[in-house]
């Protein structure tokens, strides 16, 4: 394991981490009565927490027996409040680095471990949303969704 160059934690320190910007988008289903309006179910806090994947699978979780269209809506930020005391605790470890998408975890008396988000997520360790903000240089795509597989529109070419 390379040594960490990120922010370091002790044990009960307040730990903060923010994902690689562009890793995740806003979900809003949409009916199609106002294509530009403002007017969508805003579910940026709840796929922010879903940080534990590719998109594809979280839509066929979270959409599988939806069938109508959804709008993607780029991200630039999230930050979340991470919760490690208990896992430090329980395995022995003293510090934790935070370097990107990484945590690398020390401790005088246990083997360094590295480990990413969705890792720990795995092991229950809370990841609780503080922050977070739109893309104002983002893009917003539509899609239709049945039953949990996604399909892009394309326009019909005229013969």
């Amino acid at each position: 394991m390379s040594s960490p160059s990120g922010q370091k934690f002790k044990i009960d320190d307040v730990i903060y981490w923010s994902p690689p910007k562009g890793d995740y988008v806003t979900i809003d289903v949409y009916s199609g009565k106002d294509a530009f309006g403002e007017n969508y179910n805003n579910s940026a806090e709840e796929w922010c927490v879903q940080i534990d994947g590719e998109l594809a699978p979280f839509i066929f979780m979270m959409f599988e027996t939806f069938c109508g269209f959804i709008k993607l809506w780029s991200r630039r930020y999230a930050t979340y409040y991470v919760d490690l005391s208990d896992y430090m605790n329980e395995f022995g470890y003293d510090a934790v680095f935070v370097d990107g998408d990484s945590f690398y975890f020390c401790g005088n008396e246990v083997e360094n471990y590295k480990a990413d988000a969705q890792e720990l997520k795995g092991e229950s360790v809370d990841f609780n949303i503080q922050d977070y903000g739109d893309d104002c240089c983002g893009w917003c795509d539509l899609f239709y969704i049945n039953k949990g597989k996604m399909f892009t529109l394309n326009e019909v070419e005229e013969a």
